[in-house]
């Protein structure tokens, strides 16, 4: 008799903020509208992480970390950023 299988996914503990699940339920909330029953903030995520996969793949971590420091300094409000001036 095989053993049973051990499940594919792994429970994990993710923060977010709230525009961020706000986010994720929106795009999860429209899934459902337009059929597809079992959406959830799960799928959400798993389907970004691939996206950023397929967006990342084949660089060397010296771009990835470029690619992320690009974007959070794109989203960094202009009342967080360092002052040059200082």
């Amino acid at each position: 008799m095989r053993a049973p299988e051990r499940s594919q996914y792994r429970i994990i503990a993710v923060s977010l903020r709230r525009d961020d699940i706000a986010a994720a339920d929106h795009i999860a909330n429209a899934l459902r509208d337009e059929g597809w029953p079992h959406a959830n903030r799960s799928l959400v995520l798993r389907e970004a992480l691939l996206a950023l996969r397929d967006t990342l793949k084949n660089r060397s971590p010296e771009e990835i970390f470029k690619h992320f420091v690009e974007r959070r300094g794109r989203r960094i409000s202009p009342s967080t950023k360092p002052d040059s001036a200082a």
